[in-house]
């Protein structure tokens, strides 16, 4: 069978005959097209089976598991299964709390500068230098984030019990702030608060002060949390991480390496690496950090891997070597080419290595 035969029937309207020739689906794609299928035919019940498949021995979520989630949590909404909602939300929990501040860092336009005229400069430090603007704010899509929204007000988790409200609201209140609805998440969590404090709400809250430009809410929510952690399962994993890089941004790096050290001896997270090779590129200790980035640029997950790249072409563009800086900027320009800013730095550098700058 040509590898496209279900597409044709899917493009002819044949719901039944694309199924049955995705029926045996063994990779990522199949698999997710098959969910799209089911959810097409309104076949939640197909999709719950196919995902508990793939997802009941998950540990670590990546961009596949996260397109799981995204068909189970439909399913589940269809089906009017709260419970399991939760299940989904909480193997999210590391990237619905933690924030991340970007690669637009003030050493990175520093390193830049020698590439811009003024007007060009000016210009980058207004659209992209404000050190608060969060580039990773929920690992979901839109869709599924306003499907969540709206049985939330339509009143699917008003039966859970206390305990389970408990667990969900944190991570609701990053999907509500994802899409805007930020009065709804700050509320949510405060009635949570108001019941019983503890480390999920305020490290929630923390990331959303921080998503309000607030960092300095978003600080003291953080070390509430941390007053928690020794009774949060990951020790505070999450607020650590997260303090760590307003402490980067405020430039108390001894401070942050010392947080993201003691949250990568929890887990040893890819983000978190991410962050403490942004540390320690500010600190100028530059080779540890391009060791920490090179670590990272094969990784499956993109945005990390875009990331990690942006940051290494920073490296090498402090170490006097354009023609490098130039080749790993241009590889994270090619995994994003609608991303402006990866473009026209890249442009620049490479107008800058030609003339022999």
């Amino acid at each position: 069978m040509d590898d496209l035969d279900w597409l044709l029937d899917l493009l002819a309207g044949d719901l039944d005959s694309a199924e049955r020739k995705l029926g045996n689906a063994n990779t990522c794609s199949s698999v997710l097209n098959l969910l799209a299928i089911k959810l097409l035919k309104h076949d939640y019940q197909d999709i719950i089976r196919i995902t508990d498949k793939f997802l009941i021995s998950c540990k670590d979520v990546d961009d596949t598991g996260i397109k799981l989630l995204e068909y189970r949590i439909l399913g589940d909404i269809a089906l009017r299964r709260p419970e399991d909602i939760i299940w989904c939300l909480s193997m999210l929990r590391i990237p619905l709390l933690i924030f991340h501040v970007g690669h637009h860092l003030p050493l990175a336009l520093l390193s830049f500068n020698q590439l811009l005229d003024e007007r060009l400069s000016i210009f980058l430090r207004r659209k992209y230098g404000s050190p608060t603007v969060p580039v990773w704010i929920c690992p979901l899509s839109r869709a599924v984030c306003f499907a969540l929204y709206y049985a939330f007000r339509n009143g699917l988790f008003d039966e859970l019990t206390r305990d389970q409200k408990y667990i969900l609201t944190p991570y609701l209140s990053i999907v509500f702030a994802s899409i805007s609805r930020l009065s709804d998440a700050v509320n949510s969590l405060k009635n949570v608060i108001n019941v019983s404090d503890g480390y999920m709400p305020r490290a929630a809250l923390g990331k959303i002060y921080f998503l309000m430009d607030n960092p300095t809410r978003s600080f003291t929510e953080l070390q509430y949390a941390l007053a928690f952690a020794e009774r949060d399962r990951m020790k505070g994993f999450e607020a650590r991480v997260n303090l760590a890089q307003l402490y980067m941004l405020q430039g108390d790096y001894r401070l942050a390496l010392d947080l993201i050290t003691s949250a990568l001896r929890i887990k040893p997270s890819p983000f978190a690496r991410l962050v403490r090779g942004e540390i320690l590129l500010n600190m100028g200790r530059l080779n540890e950090a391009t060791i920490a980035f090179k670590a990272l640029i094969n990784t499956t997950n993109k945005f990390l891997r875009i990331r990690a790249l942006i940051n290494l072409s920073i490296c090498y563009l402090e170490k006097k070597n354009p023609k490098q800086a130039f080749n790993y900027l241009w590889t994270a320009y090619m995994l994003d080419p609608n991303d402006e800013y990866i473009k026209l730095i890249a442009t620049l550098l490479k107008r800058y290595q030609e003339t022999g700058g």
